[in-house]
């Protein structure tokens, strides 16, 4: 869902030569994993992407956090 979530906010498009573009194709986008070994979420993995996001914030000029997980515990 995360990742459909980011191409529908900043795909540029490229496996359609074009066609389906986002609304900002130009948007640089990171994604942070947040789930362990078996595929699960948990609140301590999302902790971990936020605290990293905070840390690096500057470094990548991150300026929106879209959060599209929910904790499976």
């Amino acid at each position: 869902h995360g990742t459909m979530t980011s191409v529908v906010g900043a795909g540029n498009g490229a496996l359609s030569n074009g066609l389906y573009k986002s609304l900002t194709p130009e948007a640089n986008v990171i994604l942070l994993k947040v789930t362990d070994d078996q595929g699960s979420i948990s609140g301590e993995n999302i902790t971990k992407a936020l605290k990293w996001v905070i840390k690096n914030q500057e470094k990548y000029n991150i300026r929106i956090i879209n959060l599209s997980v929910t904790d499976d515990w």
